[in-house]
């Protein structure tokens, strides 16, 4: 498995994290999480279609809970793509805190922040690895 950097973010007032990668080979990072339950590592099946995801893990070092956001190239951080998969984080964050999304204002202000974490990565050549 090769290192791949792992960009953390930080919502502060949610108990929840967003990890943010980019790697041609998703499982790269499948040993750094379990699945959102804690009973196994997280497993990437058939991703050569996919140009990005987003799914709720553990991370396995801290046990924290949080959105794991990955994308293929740095090619497929399109404007579009970014919105996609932050609006996703940002359900399984509220669905993590048993928030309801209809109430919209908390809910377009942390899809706002999750986007521009991840635009962040995308346009700085240095990365934070945790």
């Amino acid at each position: 498995m090769r290192e791949v950097v792992l960009n953390r973010f930080d919502p502060v007032i949610y108990p929840y994290k967003i990890w943010v990668a980019i790697t041609d080979n998703f499982n790269d990072v499948s040993g750094r999480f379990l699945s959102y339950d804690g009973k196994g590592d997280i497993k990437f099946l058939d991703t050569d279609k996919c140009h990005a995801m987003t799914m709720s893990v553990m991370h396995k070092e801290d046990l924290k809970y949080g959105a794991l956001i990955l994308f293929k190239t740095k090619k497929d951080g399109t404007i579009g793509t970014i919105a996609h998969e932050s609006s996703h984080a940002a359900k399984l964050l509220f669905e993590h805190i048993g928030a309801d999304a209809s109430d919209h204002e908390p809910f377009e202000y942390l899809l706002g922040w999750i986007a521009e974490c991840v635009q962040a990565v995308f346009k700085t050549k240095k990365e934070k690895n945790e």
